[in-house]
């Protein structure tokens, strides 16, 4: 449902939040945090994305890039 309604308004910032904490929950980090950071490309201050992003490096073990990912660099420049 989520995926349709992104696909009609792929600028819903909700729906694309939404889908990407489902993937985050099925442990599809990959596809998680592509959605978070499609979010932080538009809204590069959204506290929910941000979240969400420190959460899938948390997920995959990335300690160190976690940290970094909440100290306000430029999110735009990973590659997941």
């Amino acid at each position: 449902m989520v995926s349709t309604v992104l696909a009609e308004d792929a600028d819903n910032t909700e729906a694309r939040l939404l889908r990407a904490r489902v993937y985050y929950y099925q442990s599809r980090h990959s596809q998680a945090a592509r959605d978070f950071q499609s979010v932080l490309d538009s809204d590069a201050e959204n506290l929910e994305a941000v979240i969400g992003l420190y959460d899938v490096e948390l997920a995959q073990g990335n300690d160190a890039t976690a940290d970094t990912s909440c100290t306000g660099h430029d999110h735009r420049t990973r590659t997941y």
